[in-house]
């Protein structure tokens, strides 16, 4: 049930025009249960005015900015009122630009014209997910974050094409094959959806179809939607229609991952590289973040920006965990230097196999599902088993050293116990030694 502000919610008007500033805030006073107030940005006036007033929403008018840079406003405003949610008003349309304003820790990012229904809609929202953020990490801290046994991991990249979606699919499959329960993959990078090309599923439905539902979500419906891959993983495939895609916001990802976590035991998320709404609602869900990289500068840089945006989140350090796709191949950056780059640990790598996932893209083929033990399955398959949670009620075999057709689905001897992931962070190499 969504909660109910104890009060109005107080939001700051930060422009450098002043006619726009008000223009912006009169809209905003109109509706019952807001109030504004307007305030320069230049000269250190907004941060002051910000601290003072203490905000819930503030709204950035990244445009009107006088000898400033929106993202150097957006991380000031981030260190000084870490509890208020931003959102910028930009006419740029460019989808860097948009993704720059996210990481640097904006909730939404509106383009004109800015009508009152839309301004008041983003409004409410920011501040109602900011406000269950904060109730989800104080509940983590007094350890009553979802205690059901359903693992929800997230998986994004660092930026588009290092990887993730092959990450995702790959891992999802493993955990299958190794746990034999209850495994969903979520595609929730609504622009791309290439999940099913990568399983070589193909359906008539797709997460759109629960939209309608999302008051009486039940099993059956569930059945319908989801599509089941050959290895008895269940898939939730993004929209077939790129139109539909912008009704899937915040609250309908974060409805629809708590319908699913009660039907699951693991659920993988694929996640779009350019962080929106539902990619953070996605995230905050998550109990483990997968952050997948490759070693050059580009990707680097990106990764580091996405960790310093988690810290703001409030996400703990354990929650990210590092993969360096195409590790040690020719000029790739080394572990080491990576590491001490980023300020993080690497929990697994992937070693570079260009054919190998070449063929397995144009074939609709799941690497880990293909025989031999070496290189790129043999990391994904130990990847799979660091992200299994081992509780007193549900221990796992080790599948190190028995792929598909080589006695996968015999019991061994005698069970070891999965590492969990913040175990595994210290623990040795992913990639085979």
């Amino acid at each position: 049930m969504d909660q109910v502000p104890s009060g109005p919610i107080r939001c700051l008007v930060l422009s450098d025009s002043p006619e726009g500033g008000e223009t912006i805030a009169s809209l905003l006073r109109t509706e019952a249960g807001l109030t504004a107030s307007v305030s320069a940005m230049a000269f250190g006036e907004g941060i002051r005015n910000a601290r003072r007033g203490e905000p819930e929403v503030i709204i950035l008018a990244a445009d009107s900015l006088v000898g400033a840079d929106a993202l150097i406003s957006i991380e000031e405003l981030e260190a000084a009122i870490p509890h208020a949610a931003v959102i910028v008003l930009t006419t740029s349309t460019d989808a860097g630009r948009l993704r720059d304003f996210v990481l640097a820790g904006a909730r939404d990012c509106l383009a004109p014209p800015y009508t009152r229904e839309t301004l008041v809609n983003s409004v409410r929202k920011v501040h109602q997910n900011e406000t269950r953020r904060r109730d989800r990490l104080t509940a983590s801290i007094t350890g009553g974050l979802r205690q059901h046994r359903c693992q929800v991991i997230a998986v994004h990249g660092a930026k588009g094409g290092v990887g993730t979606t092959t990450v995702a699919v790959n891992v999802a499959t493993a955990l299958r094959l190794i746990t034999k329960e209850r495994i969903a993959i979520v595609d929730a990078s609504l622009q791309a959806g290439d999940v099913g090309i990568a399983l070589d599923v193909v359906a008539n439905t797709s997460l759109d179809d629960l939209l309608p539902h999302l008051n009486g979500l039940d099993a059956d419906l569930l059945n319908k939607v989801l599509v089941t891959h050959s290895t008895g993983l269940r898939a939730l495939l993004a929209p077939r229609d790129l139109e539909r895609v912008d009704s899937i916001g915040a609250e309908e990802v974060r409805r629809i991952l708590a319908f699913l976590t009660g039907h699951f035991d693991y659920i993988v998320i694929d996640t779009a590289p350019s962080l929106d709404a539902a990619g953070l609602a996605a995230l905050d869900h998550a109990d483990q973040i997968v952050l997948v990289t490759t070693p050059e500068v580009p990707a680097l840089k990106n990764a580091g920006r996405f960790l310093q945006l988690s810290r703001r989140l409030g996400y703990p350090i354990e929650k990210v965990a590092l993969v360096v796709n195409r590790a040690r191949g020719q000029q790739a950056i080394p572990i080491a230097d990576i590491e001490k780059s980023l300020g993080i640990k690497h929990f697994a790598t992937v070693p570079s196999a260009g054919k190998t996932f070449i063929r397995a893209a144009n074939h609709g083929e799941v690497v880990v599902l293909r025989g031999g033990m070496g290189g790129a399955s043999r990391s994904l398959f130990r990847l799979a088993e660091r992200l299994t949670v081992s509780t007193g009620e549900r221990r796992r075999p080790s599948l190190i050293g028995r792929l598909p057709g080589a006695g996968l689905f015999r019991r061994p001897p005698g069970p070891t116990t999965s590492v969990p992931p913040q175990t595994a962070r210290a623990n040795a190499d992913a990639s085979p030694g």
